[in-house]
């Protein structure tokens, strides 16, 4: 069993395996269905980012916090008006970091977000 702590390093080690391969092209983290459904969709780009991302999608999204490799966290958005948010993350080092996103009806979103100077 993975505990709270652990879980980051794990992402890591999965994220320098795929390095290792060759495989280090990242792509944007996009949660889409292909067919007409209620089940919200989010966005998050560019992912890598430099220096600011933004999530479409927000229309159903409460709420999403940005944590570092370690476990800290070091952004919370929470929505506001309209279906696009903007973070700046110029602030933050760069490296990988997870995100958490909540929607109004209680559905989860995790990802990768690469940030890249």
């Amino acid at each position: 069993m993975l505990t709270k702590h652990r879980m980051p390093i794990v992402f890591l080690l999965m994220f320098c395996m795929l390095a290792v391969r060759g495989q280090n092209s990242y792509q944007d983290t996009v949660v889409d269905c292909s067919h007409k459904s209620e089940t919200p969709q989010i966005a998050i780009f560019p992912n890598p980012a430099t220096d600011e991302i933004t999530v479409l999608g927000m229309q159903s999204l409460f709420k999403i916090w940005i944590y570092d490799s370690l476990g800290r966290k070091r952004l919370i958005g929470i929505r506001s008006e309209g279906d696009k948010l903007p973070f700046d993350v110029s602030f933050l080092l760069p490296g990988i970091y997870y995100y958490h996103a909540l929607t109004v009806k209680n559905l989860e979103f995790r990802g990768i977000i690469v940030i890249i100077r």
